[in-house]
């Protein structure tokens, strides 16, 4: 039987469900709820480092994975590691979020975890015996536990930021988890240099146990203090039993969404790209392609702190579809290099702004429903990267210059513009309060539940409630 604080129940109150959970002093509750996010923020550090082990040891592992001289060979399994990573997440984070609104996010967590470090660790073993069978196993096992990590982290942190800084709580994860990607940039051809291949895939093994203690140390600190996001909880579990007669969990705004999300997380088609702007010169090229994911690593902070204090989500979403389009479009009409360095600032701008679609979500989907609908997102994301270079081939196969590759991106940015629209009307509309800061963002309720009305006789307001008034439901007293 698993210890109590394991238990799927996830922060069950010990008071009654009659009873209002008591209210902890507010300070405390910040100095703690900042110690959770320093912790989680290291949770997703480890897999970040060693999804991309294959790709900064490209050269060194050409020996190790094929014959020397069979060039063909090493692609397809240097392929074959990042595929069988990819594909499954298509559609494990969909129920993995399920999951973790059923069970709730401890347990869920701390395997997700282990199967991350468990999956390096198998790969560095198979890298090591030369057993390229192993390491397949190992990456399958990585890829399980990997993406739906990022569901399950992102639960954990709404819990605890939701109505307060949960944008910026979200970047920081983000940005955190980027450091990996760029750690292992620079320090991996080191290790390898100085070491061996397989040490530096340790290095990843040792770095997903760090991530696998911070983990363990979150739980705990979760469970320790659970009872300051418990009140939250409690209002909100109640309000979503009263509203089980919706006739759907997701309603338009949140497709819309899911559907700009797809669009924006696209992969630039990397050799084509160097070979444009930069032909053999590996160090320029190198440099300008490391712009989007350090601008972004840089700007999701800042980004989350602006949506934290006004809001503006559709704003800034339109913004990152328009330079998207912009960027793609003068990197497939533009030849010099600094037009290449400067749309490739823009699309880091672009990639900045993937942060508003999870700050998003607390609008448009129930509070039950949080887990899901971060695995909706997230397998929408893993889908582009899997559907999108498969059109893309055939373009750049009739076109090796990257301009009609370049003007396809821009077209799918031209349509996320448009969706945003759509978006930004459904939010009039409904009153989702997209484009309001965190401290006043609403709670979602279905769009197609019918509207409830409220009486609180202790309220300063008309004891005949208004149509805006009648969607501020469950709002707890000084929760927002």
């Amino acid at each position: 039987m698993p210890p109590d604080w394991l238990e799927t129940g996830e922060a069950t109150p010990v008071w009654s469900t009659d009873s209002k959970p008591p209210t902890p002093h507010p300070e405390y509750h910040s100095r703690i709820r900042w110690v959770v996010l320093f912790l989680s923020c290291w949770i997703m550090f480890g897999n970040y480092y060693a999804f991309d082990n294959p790709s900064a040891l490209n050269r060194p592992l050409r020996g190790l994975l094929a014959p020397p001289g069979d060039e063909v060979l090493f692609q397809d399994r240097l392929s074959l590691l990042y595929s069988l990573y990819s594909v499954p997440n298509v559609v494990l984070p969909f129920f993995v979020g399920r999951l973790l609104d059923r069970l709730g996010s401890r347990a869920i967590l701390l395997l997700l975890s282990f199967l991350v470090a468990a999956g390096q660790f198998l790969v560095a073993c198979g890298l090591q015996s030369g057993n390229f069978g192993l390491m397949v196993g190992g990456r399958m096992l990585f890829g399980v536990g990997g993406e739906s990590l990022a569901v399950a982290q992102s639960r954990l942190v709404t819990q605890w930021f939701a109505g307060k800084e949960l944008a910026l709580a979200i970047g920081l994860n983000l940005s955190i988890a980027r450091v990996g990607t760029v750690v292992n940039n620079i320090l991996s051809p080191i290790v390898a240099e100085h070491w061996s291949v397989p040490a530096a895939f340790w290095v990843g093994f040792f770095s997903c146990l760090l991530s696998l203690c911070c983990t363990v140390a979150t739980i705990v600190v979760d469970r320790c203090y659970h009872h300051f996001h418990s009140d939250h909880e409690h209002i909100h579990k109640q309000s979503s039993s009263r509203r089980r007669a919706a006739n759907s969990d997701f309603d338009h705004g949140f497709w819309v969404l899911a559907t700009i999300c797809f669009l924006f997380y696209v992969h630039l088609p990397l050799g084509v790209s160097l070979t444009r702007y930069f032909g053999g010169n590996l160090v320029d090229a190198n440099l300008a392609m490391s712009i989007p994911d350090t601008l972004a690593m840089v700007l999701v902070p800042l980004l989350g702190i602006y949506v934290d204090r006004h809001g503006k989500r559709i704003s800034l979403i339109m913004c990152g579809a328009v330079a998207f389009a912009v960027g793609h479009a003068m990197l497939g009409m533009g030849s010099q290099k600094v037009v290449a360095f400067l749309a490739l600032s823009v699309l880091g701008f672009a990639y900045s702004t993937l942060l508003c679609f999870w700050a998003c979500v607390p609008a448009v989907v129930r509070h039950a429903r949080h887990s899901t609908a971060y695995g909706i997102l997230t397998s929408a994301c893993n889908l582009a990267v899997t559907l999108i270079p498969l059109a893309v081939a055939p373009i750049i196969s009739t076109d090796a210059s990257y301009g009609s590759c370049g003007l396809f991106f821009a077209a799918l940015g031209a349509t996320a513009v448009g969706l945003v629209l759509v978006l930004g009307a459904l939010n009039l509309r409904h009153h989702l309060g997209l484009e309001c800061p965190s401290a006043r963002l609403r709670p979602a309720i279905s769009l197609s539940a019918p509207l409830p009305v409220l009486s609180d006789p202790a309220s300063s307001r008309s004891s005949t409630p208004s149509v805006v008034d009648s969607l501020i439901v469950d709002i707890p007293p000084g929760t927002f």
